[in-house]
């Protein structure tokens, strides 16, 4: 599968697919026990029986049933059997992100470009790297650049895609077709996340400024290259006129009023602006400023260090377009770049929620998301049946470092977990507001929760977590949630941060599915 053919997917097949169960509500624990080599088959399979103990049957429209991330090939068949012994569904989580797989730093190496270079122009490796002997956030040691430009890294995933793919296309068409009800990843796509720990100058540390991701946003901007109407790879996905101004119309498209400017001081044919103009800046030349990618196609080898950011010579042009690096929430250029909700007042951009006009850093963690989610529908997940893992960055608490929250860092909101089938997909451990999630969904549309806890770091037999639990689960089914992912259920000791078995929260589920009439989803419930 080829990284061409894994970005046109979701386009033509996943937009194309509805529900196949969506009048079914799922309560499916995370159970990573359940692929852990330690234990046998029996003691997974007595985790599965106290796991129906405790939450109960469910019912047709209500199915109770766990899940962990993708297993080997014998595991999963072995576990789809043990969960239709015990009247439970299943579901499998891909770890297709980008961060957290220091296993392909080898491939990386070749070319530094592949790693997300951070605004201070001077290092990709992270915050951390050589401090002290400290141990590295693999969220932003070594994190690679997101852009669709970096074929060595993304043929790296899709290939980890498709061979993960594949075998569950297969155990789902052999053994598992009636107990296989949810597919779920990417965990938690976003940008390295130095900015989101309380370190100095953290800002500086933010990516991406990699020569791939400047190139790719230059193009966003002005409908170039992939971006491209007439020949591009994803030619419907450039910026929109929220940012760039009213499209022109070239040869029967519409497009960026900057597509056919000759240089960012040329005015457009629609009498708008130059680029100049527009966004503050004071280019003279489309090429890059640094690394341009035709002036200097050549891979630069980690083993033979270049300069980031030269300041003449080798890998510099004058006058050159680069992206921005100096943070002004009131600067049209910035929030092109970057729109960052924490440095908004957490308010929503413009077009917001059907075109929303959040930046190009925003856009290379949703478009990361959708291109791998699309890999998986290329091999035969069905579309219909999945769902993004993302962290609603616009909830996460600020007073961090220089005032900037997780967000800021990650450039994920819960829109980088909406796809095109109509599904969002999140994270959330603790409170939300469903109305974040159902505000991206169509009619049909559902949203969910893959990793959940409704109030960790409290006693297990607290009744504050049973009320929780119900409020959640009455809140969010009324909101159209359909998949809630709660853990983690375990076969050793349990996690304090996260109490699940002999808790209230598995009593709270308990209750609440007790109350679930065998009717379809969203028919109310009233917990017992």
């Amino acid at each position: 599968v080829s990284t061409k053919l894994a970005v046109l997917l979701l386009a033509t097949q996943l937009v194309s697919s509805s529900r196949a169960e969506n009048d079914v509500f799922y309560i499916l624990a995370l159970y990573e026990d359940s692929r852990n080599p330690q234990y046998n088959s029996s003691q997974v399979e007595q985790g599965i029986v106290d796991l129906k103990t405790q939450l109960g049957a469910g019912n047709d429209y209500h199915k109770v049933g766990f899940g962990c991330i993708v297993p080997p090939e014998a595991t999963l068949r072995r576990n789809c059997k043990l969960a239709r012994k015990h009247g439970m569904v299943m579901s499998v989580i891909f770890p297709t992100q980008s961060h957290t797989h220091p296993e392909y730093t080898s491939t990386y190496d070749l070319d530094q470009r592949n790693y997300q270079w951070r605004l201070n122009g001077q290092t990709w490796r992270g915050y951390l790297t050589g401090k002290n002997g400290t141990t590295e956030d693999l969220r932003d040691h070594n994190v690679p650049t997101l852009s669709r430009l970096a074929t060595q890294v993304r043929d790296v995933f899709v290939k980890q895609a498709t061979t993960a793919a594949q075998y569950v296309v297969k155990t789902l068409q052999d053994d598992c077709k009636d107990v296989l009800a949810v597919f779920n990843g990417v965990i938690e796509e976003e940008m390295a996340t130095a900015a989101a720990h309380n370190i100095t100058n953290a800002s500086s540390y933010i990516g991406d400024y990699s020569p791939f991701a400047v190139t790719e946003f230059r193009d966003w901007l002005r409908h170039r290259g992939i971006y491209n109407a007439d020949n591009g790879t994803n030619p419907t996905e450039g910026a929109p006129a929220a940012i760039v101004g009213p499209f022109v119309t070239v040869d029967g498209r519409l497009r960026s009023p900057y597509y056919n400017t000759n240089t960012p001081n040329d005015l457009p044919s629609n009498g708008q602006p130059s680029f100049n103009a527009k966004f503050g800046t004071d280019f003279t030349t489309w090429e890059l400023r640094y690394w341009d990618l035709e002036a200097y196609p050549g891979a630069l080898p980690v083993a033979t260090p270049s300069p980031l950011t030269p300041a003449g010579g080798n890998g510099y042009i004058a006058g050159g377009f680069d992206a921005p690096r100096v943070i002004n929430v009131r600067s049209n250029w910035w929030n092109a770049w970057s729109y960052d909700m924490d440095l908004h007042n957490g308010t929503y951009p413009t077009g917001n929620p059907t075109q929303p006009a959040f930046g190009f850093r925003q856009q290379l963690v949703k478009n990361w998301v959708a291109d791998m989610l699309a890999v998986y529908v290329k091999v035969g997940i069905p579309a219909s049946q999945l769902y993004a893992h993302q962290i609603p960055g616009e909830v996460l608490a600020g007073g961090e470092s220089e005032d900037f929250s997780r967000t800021f860092s990650s450039a994920s909101p819960a829109w980088s977990g909406s796809l095109s089938n109509g599904h969002v997909g999140i994270t959330r451990f603790g409170p939300i507001d469903p109305t974040i999630m159902a505000q991206y969904l169509p009619s049909n549309g559902s949203w969910g929760i893959f990793e959940w806890h409704p109030m960790p770091n409290v006693a297990p037999n607290s009744p504050l977590l049973y009320n929780a639990t119900i409020s959640a689960l009455q809140t969010y089914a009324s909101h159209r949630a359909s998949v809630l992912f709660p853990g983690w259920w375990t076969l050793g000791p349990a996690d304090p941060t996260f109490p699940f078995r002999d808790s209230m929260l598995a009593k709270g589920l308990h209750d609440y599915l007790a109350g679930c009439p065998n009717q379809p989803w969203p028919a109310p419930c009233s917990p017992t």
